[in-house]
């Protein structure tokens, strides 16, 4: 997929994450920790009880669920993936922190999207946007299960009646 803003050739963003993270997160969708880790009970900074919320990495490990169908407003404007702690400029873009904080570093202070000047001083972490993007992965994940669980019936009911032809 083409990035959504304008942006340079030379201004690429990477992902990072670590596996730490995503053992957290995803437990917070319901799922098991990875294998060979631990379920984490409080955040690295010592943050108890509080919601966070998914990082591209979760994401991209949950079967069933493709980022790409995402709806615009819950990917980033520079590189058009689904956000997973979303900031939103003064400008009222959207972009995943660390995307942002990359191009910033990269290109200068300047708005991927407007050519504005901008600092990651001046965005604010959109929290509700945050939610939105884990209740969307929530209804993903339940669909998926839904579909595997009616391909399974389908399944079953087939062989039952292939297994009723071979009576007659």
């Amino acid at each position: 997929r083409e990035a959504v803003g304008a942006v340079a050739p030379t201004c690429t963003a990477v992902e990072s994450g670590g596996s730490e993270e995503v053992a957290m997160g995803l437990s917070l969708l319901g799922l098991p920790a990875l294998p060979g880790q631990a379920p984490r009970l409080a955040a690295a900074d010592g943050r108890s009880g509080q919601r966070r919320g998914v990082s591209r990495e979760e994401v991209a490990r949950i079967r069933g669920i493709d980022p790409q169908q995402a709806p615009e407003e819950l990917r980033c404007a520079i590189d058009g993936k689904l956000l997973g702690t979303p900031v939103r400029s003064p400008h009222g873009h959207m972009f995943e922190k660390a995307t942002l904080e990359l191009w910033l570093e990269r290109c200068g202070s300047v708005c991927p999207v407007t050519n504005l000047a901008l600092r990651m001083e001046d965005c604010v972490r959109d929290k509700s946007v945050e939610r939105q993007v884990v209740e969307w992965v929530r209804a993903e994940k339940a669909q998926h299960k839904e579909r595997a669980q009616a391909r399974r019936l389908q399944k079953a009911q087939g062989a039952q009646q292939v297994d009723a032809g071979d009576l007659c």
